[in-house]
């Protein structure tokens, strides 16, 4: 329930969003000074909770994008899965992909990701509940929006 500049919205709300914040490390690696140089709200549609759960990137030195991962909790209490690729300059969203269960019944949460060292593939790894059959087509789920300030 993250209110403020830092994460897009000064109003009050009973959703929960995530976050990602970029902050700059002094050269001794010590504690950052400020808090944050630049911040993204991770938020979907009214009534639905965001909760982000991992962050990866590819593990050479030429990283220009990472990925987060986590799940939603919809309006029904049904969870979906989510992965979104995020650009490293100014913290805007590349693409998101969300998965749903085929039975709307159904959870899929997203845990965590990993990046394969040539950075062509992504893994999302997660749980889910009730034998569910992941839907991988986009047809069934909202996309998941981006603040980087104002309101929503």
């Amino acid at each position: 329930r993250g209110v403020g500049e830092e994460f897009g919205s000064s109003a009050i709300s009973n959703s929960m969003d995530g976050f990602v914040t970029k902050l700059s490390l002094p050269s001794a690696g010590s504690a950052p000074a400020s808090i944050g140089t630049s911040s993204a709200r991770v938020t979907g549609s009214s009534e639905k909770d965001i909760y982000v759960t991992a962050i990866c990137a590819n593990p050479t030195n030429n990283v220009q994008e990472f990925f987060i991962s986590g799940r939603t909790i919809e309006a029904n209490d049904i969870f979906h899965a989510f992965i979104s690729k995020i650009s490293l300059d100014g913290l805007e969203p590349i693409w998101t992909k969300k998965l749903g269960a085929v039975r709307n019944s159904d959870h899929v949460l997203g845990i965590g990701c990993a990046v394969t060292p040539d950075g062509k593939d992504v893994y999302l790894a997660g749980t889910v509940k009730n034998n569910a059959v992941i839907d991988l087509s986009d047809e069934k789920v909202e996309p998941i929006k981006w603040s980087s300030g104002g309101d929503d």
